[in-house]
């Protein structure tokens, strides 16, 4: 009889771990591949920005608070070539008439660059030409649009970049 009480406290003190251990799903969430996060500034101004789930990389903000379209990663470029800039999935950035886009490209050591951009005929439009190791321009889109943005080497050796962004 004791063994019965001994396998009876045992079964019922199994059962009710069991039923405390048990996971309770609160909601079902929606499948999704976007993430969108809202900051609220010290004066209630909302600012929102849509992430990829699939296309999570670490995002730097430049000394204005903005956020880069693109991160420009480490890479180098031999002379006389062209490195073309796009989005994540390969197409042409979409950029509204009136928008001021801010490129930079950062290099290890000062060289002769050229950069600009390329509408969605592949014209292309340069904004800088310049020597530094720290290269910035400011190109104003006119017209609503598809673009991608250009660097190239116009110095006698490869480039080593370091960095930099595409911001609008």
């Amino acid at each position: 009889m004791k063994r019965k009480k001994n396998i009876l406290a045992t079964l019922t003190l199994i059962a009710a771990l069991s039923f405390t251990a048990m996971p309770v799903l609160a909601a079902e969430s929606e499948d999704t591949d976007s993430l969108e996060v809202t900051i609220t500034s010290e004066d209630g101004q909302e600012i929102s920005q849509m992430y990829d789930l699939f296309d999570l990389s670490a995002t730097v903000e430049d000394e204005d608070g903005i956020m880069p379209l693109i991160n420009i990663s480490a890479d180098t470029l031999a002379n006389g070539y062209t490195m073309t800039f796009r989005d994540s999935d390969g197409s042409d950035f979409y950029i509204t008439g009136g928008s001021t886009v801010t490129f930079t490209v950062k290099l290890k050591s000062s060289a002769h660059v050229v950069m600009g951009y390329k509408d969605s005929n592949g014209n292309m439009t340069q904004t800088y030409d310049g020597t530094a190791k720290t290269n910035t321009t400011k190109i104003s889109i006119a017209n609503t649009g598809r673009y991608s943005f250009y660097l190239t080497n116009a110095s006698d050796s490869t480039l080593n970049i370091t960095g930099g962004s595409i911001t609008f």
